[in-house]
């Protein structure tokens, strides 16, 4: 009889068991149900940021259930937030220096010398996440093409933009041309304008000699097109100066830009190359990453029609080892399964989880 009873028991506890397990599947599947419309937050329509979204948006529209819709705004100040706190938008558009400096709640990992003082140009955002590695973004100072100054270290005495409310990384960057120049902002004459294409069209105006500028930025393209307009070369004051600037920008380096890249490089020219991200956050429902990724992975070259520079957009590029804050662990499992996740990337993944404010 008690035997009888053990069996009972035994055999009631699995078929609970199993249900636990019905009712678990079943929950996963329901807060994983893929949308069918979510939004990827960028800057103006007329910076190298949205092209590149909306390049992106229409390849995994047309291959996947999700359609992505790309929101121009000023720039990641006006999403990073909600995007951190609500999932919302699901997608943004952000450097690797700018996607650091929103995680750990600073400007600068240790201090510069001469640096002014800039409070972080972001709200703490440690529930950001990396998705994607885009190609650099190269980037520095562009004048009129009948300017007589060739290189950084001429526009001492100039003015050049700074302010950039709507997108304070551009801050950073202009710091870096500076001082790898053997400049600081006591040389120049600041004047303030409010984004990118504000910047190129105060160049255009003449109330700026100098502006920071994107190569294949359409707002440079435009004001190549009006005035000409072309990409200083990035000098280099000595290792010291290198130093600076990279503390400042860290994981971006000086290299080579091709003539004819964008309409502003007319010859090779040394440039600023700053990595950058596709982010997302801890809230985003792992099935969004992985639709968003495995689109991509499996029709990445339609990309390259939409814009010159995605040509370098490749599988064997989506991650590199030196993404500056975590990767979303939706993500992580995609690189596993496609076997592009190395020992490397482990490490580095592990120790931006230790990143504090």
């Amino acid at each position: 009889m008690l035997k009888k009873i053990f069996k009972k028991i035994f055999f009631y506890g699995l078929v609970f068991i199993f249900f636990l397990i019905f009712l678990n599947n079943a929950f996963s599947q329901t807060s994983q149900k893929l949308p069918t419309r979510v939004t990827f937050g960028t800057g103006l329509s007329t910076t190298l940021s949205y092209q590149y979204a909306a390049a992106m948006a229409k390849v995994v529209s047309s291959h996947s259930p999700m359609t992505v819709v790309v929101t121009a705004m000023a720039g990641p100040s006006a999403y990073i937030k909600q995007l951190s706190e609500t999932g919302k938008p699901e997608f943004g558009w952000m450097g690797g220096v700018d996607a650091w400096q929103a995680y750990a709640g600073k400007f600068v990992a240790e201090p510069v010398p001469d640096l002014p003082k800039i409070e972080p140009p972001y709200p703490l955002s440690q529930k950001i996440r990396i998705v994607v590695a885009m190609p650099p973004m190269k980037h520095g100072f562009i004048v009129r093409d009948n300017s007589p100054m060739k290189q950084v270290s001429d526009v001492k005495g100039k003015r050049i933009s700074w302010g950039f409310a709507g997108w304070p990384p551009n801050l950073a960057s202009i710091l870096c041309y500076l001082y790898v120049a053997g400049l600081t902002l006591k040389d120049v004459i600041t004047v303030n304008v409010a984004t990118l294409p504000e910047g190129v069209n105060a160049l255009i105006e003449g109330r700026l000699d100098a502006t920071t500028s994107s190569v294949g930025m359409p707002a440079t393209t435009e004001a190549d097109a009006k005035i000409g307009v072309r990409h200083l070369i990035q000098n280099i004051a000595g290792p010291e100066w290198l130093r600076k600037g990279q503390m400042i920008q860290p994981g971006s380096y000086v290299a080579i830009c091709p003539a004819g890249e964008g309409a502003s490089v007319k010859v090779d020219t040394p440039l600023w190359h700053k990595p950058n991200y596709v982010l997302s956050s801890t809230l985003v429902p792992d099935i969004v990453i992985q639709t968003f990724l495995e689109t991509l992975w499996n029709y990445y070259r339609e990309t390259w029609s939409i814009h010159a520079t995605l040509k370098t957009f490749k599988p064997e590029t989506f991650i590199d080892e030196f993404f500056p804050i975590p990767v979303h662990e939706a993500a992580v499992k995609f690189y596993k399964e496609k076997k592009i996740w190395t020992s490397k990337m482990e490490e580095r993944q592990q120790e931006n989880l230790k990143i504090k404010p």
